[in-house]
C-alpha cells in the first residue's frame, strides 16, 4: 500500500471512456426499442419487444438525454475527499465530517460508509442512493459509494477514505475566542 497524502483535498472525477460507453449503450437501447415499437410483430419475441418498448422508451429517452447533458455540463468532481470530510456529489453535495463516519467497508465494487445515527437521520440521499442501498441491503445509517463511471484513483477508494478518516477524525479542536 502506498502512502496517501491526507493534507490536501483529493478530487475523483468521472472516467470518460465509461461515460461514453454508457451513452452509446443508452442510444442503442433507445433506437432498438423505437424500431421494435414501429415494426410489425411477427412472432412471440417480436411482440414482447413491441410491448416492452412502450415502457422502456419513455424511461430511456429522458435518461439518455440526462447522461448526455451531464457529460457535457459536468457539475464538478464526483467525489471529494479532504481533511474536513467526504462528499459523494452523486448522492448529496453536502460534506460528511470525518467525526460522523464510524466505519468503512469495501465489498465488490462498492465502498460502504457507516454514518452516526444522528447525522444519517438528517443527511438527504438521492433516489439513486436509496435504490442502491435497498439492492445492497444496506441499513439506513449507511452510504454506499459505487465505482461506476468513476476514474480509478492511485490507491483503492477504501484505503483513501480510511487514511483520511484516521488522520482527521480526531483532529477537531475548538478555538476559544
Amino acid at each position: 500500500m502506498m502512502q496517501i497524502d491526507t493534507s490536501s483535498e483529493m478530487q475523483i472525477g468521472r472516467d470518460w471512456l465509461k461515460s461514453l460507453a454508457l451513452i452509446v449503450i443508452s442510444v442503442l437501447v433507445c433506437v432498438s426499442f423505437v424500431y421494435a415499437a414501429q415494426s410489425e410483430a411477427q412472432g412471440y419475441y417480436a411482440q414482447r419487444a413491441k410491448t416492452g418498448a412502450y415502457i422502456i422508451v419513455p424511461l430511456m429517452v429522458p435518461f439518455t438525454f440526462w447522461i448526455i447533458f451531464r457529460l457535457f455540463v459536468p457539475f464538478g468532481p464526483l467525489l471529494r475527499v479532504g481533511p474536513d470530510g467526504f462528499a459523494d456529489r452523486r448522492v448529496n453535495s453536502d460534506l460528511i465530517p470525518w467525526t460522523e463516519v464510524k466505519n468503512v467497508v469495501a465489498r465488490a465494487e462498492f465502498v460502504t460508509l457507516t454514518l452516526s445515527r444522528g447525522f444519517a437521520r438528517n443527511y438527504r440521499m438521492s433516489l439513486g442512493q436509496r435504490v442502491l442501498k435497498h439492492r445492497r441491503k444496506a441499513g439506513p445509517g449507511h452510504l454506499v459509494v459505487a465505482y461506476w463511471c468513476m476514474a480509478e484513483p492511485q490507491s483503492s477508494l477504501k484505503d483513501i477514505i480510511a487514511a483520511y478518516r484516521v488522520a482527521h477524525s480526531n483532529s477537531r479542536t475548538t478555538v476559544a475566542t
